[in-house]
Formats: structure tokens, sequence, C-alpha cells
């Protein structure tokens, strides 16, 4: 007597889809936003507090600043996950952020001040295409 003939069983594998890290990098990208937010919150709440205090002293922009850093390094040490990573790293980008504008040197920084545009190709607004201010020979060496 033969034996029963069994089919082979087919399985199906999954394709690799090319958004596979998408869901990971949305959910990293909305833990540093909440750490920036948490961090922002503690800084704005702890130099509120410190300002109503009767030893207020010149150093609270500076703790004011230093607290989300430390607050930062702290929290993916209490939450042991990537989203603890990403709220760790948003507190401490606030906190510096915060500690370097209480230091000035943020806000010393110009923003676009020595940018200049060199030399314009002629279009229907500046038909020689010259830059104000300078003369055809000058113009026409920049834009070359």
């Amino acid at each position: 007597m033969s034996r029963k003939k069994h089919h082979k069983k087919h399985t199906h594998r999954s394709r690799p889809h090319s958004m596979s890290g998408v869901k990971g990098m949305a959910t990293n990208a909305a833990a540093v936003v909440a750490g920036a937010v948490i961090g922002r919150f503690v800084g704005n709440m702890l130099g509120a507090t410190l300002a109503t205090s009767t030893s207020t002293s010149s150093y609270t922009k500076y703790i004011g600043a230093a607290v989300p850093i430390a607050l930062g390094i702290l929290t993916p040490k209490l939450v042991k996950s990537e989203f603890g990573k990403g709220l760790g790293t948003g507190m401490i980008a606030v906190g510096g952020l915060s500690l370097f504008q209480a230091l000035g040197v943020v806000s010393g920084l110009p923003a676009v001040s020595g940018m200049r545009r060199v030399g314009m190709a002629p279009n229907n607004m500046n038909p020689r295409g010259i830059i104000s201010g300078l003369d055809t020979k000058s113009a026409a060496v920049l834009t070359a």
C-alpha cells in the first residue's frame, strides 16, 4: 500500500517595508519635544519660586537653567526606555539653551549680520543685474 501524499505547507514571508522605522523616530521626536516642554516648565516654575523667596540672589537664572540639565541627566536612569532617553535629551537641550541665554552667549550672536548677497543675474526687476551701490564693472566681476 502506498503512503498518503502530503502537500508541502507554504509559509508566507513578510516583505520588508521602507517605512518601518518611522514609528520609532516619531516616538523619539515626541519624547524629545515632551522633554523640552517639561524642562522649560520646571525651569520656569523654579525661577518663579526662587524669585518670590526671601533669599533672592543673582544666580537665580543660572540655577533655573541648570536644573533641567540635571533632570535630563537623571531621567534616563529613572525611566529606563527609549522614551526616557528622549525625555532626558529634550531637557538637556532646553537647559543648555537657557544656560547659554542666561550667560549672554546666544543673545549676543548676530542672526544674519554680515550676510550680503553677492552678484545677481539680470531679471525683470533688475535688468542690468547689478547690486545697488556698485558700478557696472564691479557688478560684472561679482556675477562672473
